[in-house]
């Protein structure tokens, strides 16, 4: 079977490390290598880390001596990844049992596949235990979903792909460039779709992974950040930049709608980008309601 890597970023979780480790090491398929990225975290994250090291010595360390942010330190941990496949994963998050070797089984009977996801959960951050599946329309067994399949779905449904209960076949990550620093919060979320729309995903309905609902979160930080039209601002731009047949797809398929009611709003005040609004865009925006990057 082909080897996995675990990407894992920090910045000041030195409370949270440990738990996110121990669910990673707890999987039925031990990853090759988890390679954490202290981005110059300020607590005590670093004596945490190198002490989980200890314990598990396949954790490699990259520590930053800047504060670079997420979306460069997690591109550090694809360049120094090895493995067929990527795992991203988070210090305030953790994953559920069976995601790994679920995940890439189905990876390795499909050699031409992006991607395999799972069901999301959530928590309070002051309850852990109390996980809350997320619902999604989709079908209760195992699904290929081609990329003609996920357009449609992506304009019928809600259907949205979480970054921390996916793998990735490296090689598209790489084909990709990794995540776009200009694309901030939503950078992990585009190339999702930019692999997902040209490779297809593998569904499998069990809960791969736990989300902590945190007003701490970076994106929940961006939320009414100035920062953030500047960041759909970059994202057009990447988006008229591919192409022709790329920006009919993001128009037809009405995929800006997962990027949130900030994202509605910023296109409503640019006539330019009207036509990214099919008939199905305004409904699908309910989800983003109730979705939080």
């Amino acid at each position: 079977m082909s080897s996995l890597s675990v990407i894992l970023p920090n910045y000041n979780h030195s409370d949270l490390l440990e738990t996110a480790c121990n669910a990673i090491f707890s999987q039925s398929l031990a990853p090759q290598e988890v390679i954490i990225i202290d981005d110059a975290s300020t607590d005590q994250s670093l004596k945490v880390i190198e002490a989980l090291q200890k314990k598990y010595p396949s954790i490699k360390i990259i520590q930053n001596e800047r504060n670079l942010g997420p979306v460069l330190a997690i591109n550090k941990g694809i360049e120094e990844a090895r493995g067929t496949y990527l795992a991203f994963c988070s210090a305030d998050d953790y994953i559920l049992p069976e995601f790994f070797e679920n995940s890439v089984a189905f990876l390795e009977k499909k050699p031409t596949l992006g991607i395999c996801s799972g069901k999301a959960t959530h928590f309070k951050a002051n309850d852990p235990n109390s996980l809350v599946i997320e619902k999604m329309p989709l079908p209760d067994k195992t699904h290929i979903f081609m990329p003609y399949e996920l357009k449609q779905l992506f304009k019928k449904s809600t259907y949205f792909i979480h970054t921390n209960c996916s793998i990735y076949r490296k090689k598209y990550v790489d084909e990709f460039g990794g995540l776009n620093p200009k694309l901030l919060s939503i950078s992990d979320w585009y190339l999702t779709c930019q692999i997902a729309l040209k490779y297809g995903v593998g569904y499998i309905p069990k809960p791969f992974g736990a989300f902590r609902l945190s007003s701490n979160s970076y994106a929940q930080a961006l939320k009414s950040s100035p920062i953030k039209n500047q960041m759909f601002q970059n994202l057009m731009n990447q988006i008229e930049s591919e192409g022709k047949e790329w920006n009919r797809l993001v128009k037809h398929s009405g995929l800006l709608a997962q990027a949130g009611v900030r994202m509605v709003l910023f296109l409503l005040k640019h006539p330019r980008y009207w036509s990214y609004f099919p008939k199905a865009f305004f409904k699908k925006c309910q989800f983003a309601l109730k979705h939080k990057f």
